[in-house]
Order: structure tokens, then sequence, then C-alpha cells
């Protein structure tokens, strides 16, 4: 299906009778999708590959703007994904995808604020969201099982036709379309024709891993271990899915408590020392032991099951866009975990690739240099992450952070930048309270210079 321009025969149809077809076209498209999801895979308009936040988010408006769109996920939902903690910036984004009302009655804890400690320095500090032009108050902490089950079932009520258990094994990105190769529950690949392709594989970076690169980022070499816990230390009230960070010697943990009385747990290390090290789950005791923060609150906490581990953190592929083709999420990049960024930034690129692709279909010419202008704000959008994580490692920022009255600019800066509110756009106020940051930065890393103390990160490996 190609989009028609405004002038042509078809558009001159009356408004009603128009949305009435494609109101019964997604009808139409559902049935398939929940009875018979591999019928007429021949052809789409859009081909997405990976079904996660940001496939599902992608399939979700392209099917909504009319366009034929199958998406093809390798694993079978509900499956476990790290990135359980949600920024105030994806509240809106909810509502604008059409999800917003589902999320807020599935019964996810709400996160208001974080906290941060430094075991080494004996010293703490906790943030609350205040809401913003293009964020709110709170957000999420969600068992990513349930929660991208949730996003991908909204991507077929909006008509996509989605097919799990399908592996992309071949690409073909041609001048007059798409060819892939996908084999469903291991048999044979079959061929799929498709006049645009999404890539939303996520950190496998389908596009990037045979027809670019994928560059990890200087001094951020880092992998994670974790488990989920059962009956970990509770805080009360609001402040009860406030998420933690704990640094400690070696690394960081995080501390993403769920509704009920289950606990994401997961410590940040280098992977040499994940490579190196004895079992998982030894390794992870023995970072828990390190932490006696994280340690007195799992006293008494039992593990509901096995310790995962992920590596590969923070790292940015190429290429996002060629003809016939974008990116997004972590098929782009991957920031640091510090920030709970991953689902955001999954979620965001794929609602700003999208009236790209629509204005492609609508004039029937997809050269990469339509969808610059997208490749440029997910860059800016995700610099800003990278600064922020690069300067979390940092002493000097460190010592303003954790400072008992921290100055009311960084304050308000860091809380803007950790609620995802500097991605979008960058108001006056907020590049002023930034730059005030950088300066201060500079001048404590200067103190600390001449009184002997240590201006590289304790966490640079």
């Amino acid at each position: 299906m190609e989009a028609r321009s405004p002038g042509s025969s078809s558009a001159r149809r009356s408004s009603a009778s128009g949305a009435g077809s494609r109101a019964s076209d997604r009808r139409s498209r559902r049935r398939v999708c929940r009875s018979r999801p591999d019928v007429g895979l021949e052809r789409a308009d859009v081909a997405v590959v990976g079904g996660g936040p940001a496939g599902a988010t992608a399939a979700a408006l392209l099917a909504r703007a009319g366009l034929d769109v199958v998406c093809f996920e390798r694993e079978r939902f509900p499956r476990f994904h790290v990135g359980e903690s949600l920024l105030p910036a994806s509240t809106p984004l909810f509502d604008r995808v059409g999800v917003g009302p589902r999320l807020a009655a599935a019964g996810f804890l709400r996160k208001y604020g974080a906290a941060f400690f430094d075991e080494g320095e004996s010293r703490e500090v906790i943030l609350n969201f205040r809401a913003g032009p293009t964020w709110a108050d709170h957000a999420y902490n969600v068992p990513r099982a349930e929660f991208d089950r949730l996003l991908l079932d909204h991507a077929v009520k909006e008509g996509a036709r989605v097919l799990e258990g399908a592996e992309v094994r071949d690409v073909r990105i041609q001048a007059d379309g798409v060819r892939l190769g996908v084999a469903v529950d291991g048999e044979g690949p079959r061929p799929v024709e498709a006049r645009f392709l999404v890539d939303a594989s996520g950190r496998d970076a389908l596009l990037a891993s045979r027809l670019g690169r994928r560059e990890p980022m200087p001094g951020l070499g880092r992998a994670a271990l974790f488990a989920h816990y059962a009956g970990g230390h509770r805080w009360e009230g609001r402040m009860e899915g406030h998420i933690r960070v704990y640094l400690f010697r070696d690394g960081w943990f995080w501390w993403i408590p769920f509704a009920g009385d289950v606990t994401s747990v997961g410590c940040v290390l280098h992977r040499r020392a994940v490579r190196r090290g004895p079992s998982l789950e030894t390794l992870f005791e023995d970072a828990v032991a390190a932490c006696p923060a994280v340690a007195r609150c799992l006293a008494g906490a039992r593990r509901v099951a096995g310790v995962w581990s992920a590596a590969n953190f923070s790292y940015r592929a190429e290429p996002v866009i060629a003809d016939r083709f974008v990116a997004l999420g972590d098929a782009v990049t991957f920031v640091d975990p510090i920030f709970s960024t991953g689902v955001y930034v999954a979620m965001q690129s794929a609602e700003l690739a999208v009236p790209a692709i629509v204005e492609g279909f609508r004039r029937g010419e997809f050269r990469a240099a339509r969808f610059d202008d997208y490749r440029r704000r997910v860059a800016v959008g995700t610099g800003l992450f990278f600064e922020f994580i690069d300067r979390y490692y940092d002493p000097a920022f460190l010592d303003i952070f954790f400072a008992p009255a921290p100055p009311a600019a960084l304050k308000d800066a860091v809380t803007t930048v950790f609620a995802g509110g500097g991605f979008l756009e960058r108001p006056l106020w907020l590049r002023l309270r930034l730059a005030a940051v950088r300066l201060g930065v500079r001048c404590v890393r200067w103190r600390r210079r001449w009184a002997g103390l240590p201006v590289d990160s304790r966490l640079r490996w």
C-alpha cells in the first residue's frame, strides 16, 4: 500500500468514507493478526524487525497511519528483559502512542524519584520529579515481560501483523525494495518483500552487524549481573517506587522495586570481571557482600529466579539511516543503564521516525536524506544522556552532586535530564543551567587537582 497525495482521486472521497475504510482495514488486519499472523507475509509496506518497545511503537504508529505493517519478533512473549525502570518523559509519550490508560490500569508501581548513595564517601542525595513541559512527575517500574507484551498487543490492536518466533536471517536492501529471509520457529527461511525496513532489533543491531559497525563508547565497557528478589527492604508511601543507585568500590547497584513484593537488583561491573570471575551466582553474591547497604536491604530476602548477565553497555551503531531503512532504539545506541534511558530512547526514536516514513510513502520516495532530521534529533537527544553519564563517573561532578546543599541550578538540570526532559527540546533556562553545571564541574576539578585529590573516575576502567 502506498500513501496517496491529497490530489489523488482516492483522496478526494469524503473524509467519512476514508475514515470508515481505514477503520475497516484495521479491523480486518486485527482478525488476521490474532488468528493467523503468518497469512500474507510475502509482501508488506513496512517490515519491522523486533517487537520490543521500539518495534512495537513503530508498528503501532505506522499501522495507525494506514500502512500495511508486519513485525517480526525472534522470541515468543512473554519473555524476560532488563531495563525495568522508566523515565517521566515516557508518561506523555504513552498517551501519544495510545497505551497510557492501559498502562495506568495495569497496576505497575509508580516511580516519583530516584535516590543515590555513595558507599565509599558515606553521602546520599534524593531527587523527586516535578512535571515539566514534556514530562510528567512520575514514571513506572515495570516487569518487562508484562510491559513489552502490552505494547506488542497494542500494535496488533492498531492493525499491525505481528509474528513471534520469527528470526530475520537475510536482509537485502535494493533500489526497488527490501527483501528478507524469515525463519519461523526454526524452519527454513521464507521470502518476504517490503518497501521499507525498520530495524528495531535491539542490541543485536541487525543492520549495523551486516552493513556497518557498532562502536563501544570509550571508558564505558561494562557488564551487568542482575536478579529478582522477594522480601527485600521497602520504603513507604510515595517513595516506595524510587529507584535506588548504590555506588561502591567495584561499580554500582540498581534497586528497582515492583508492585507487590519483588525487586530487581543489579550490579554493573567492568566486563572483564564477569569474564574472569567464578559462576554468575558467586560473582553476584560477592558484589552484594562488597556493598553493605545492598546487603542490608537484602537481609531475609530470597532470590526468585536465576542470575542474568548482559554486556556491551554503551555503544553507538552505524548506519542509523540509509535508502529504505531506519534503525531505532538499541539498534542505534545504548546508554549506560544508570539513568534508565533504554525504553524511553526506544519509544521516542520510533515516534520521531514515523512521520518521515509516512511522508516517504506519501511521496513514493525513500532516500536516506529524508530521514536525516530523525538521525540528528536522536543523536542530540542521546548525546545529553551520554554527557551526564560520563559526568556521573567524574569525582568533580560527584562532589557537586552529593553536596549537602547543591546549587539549585545543578539540581534542576540534573533532575530534568534524569526525567528525560532534555531529549526533545532544550529551552533557554535548561541550556543556562546545563552551562552552570559544566562550569561548576570544571572549577571543582581544578580545586581537586590543586589539593592533590584524584580527578580520574574510580569507575573508569
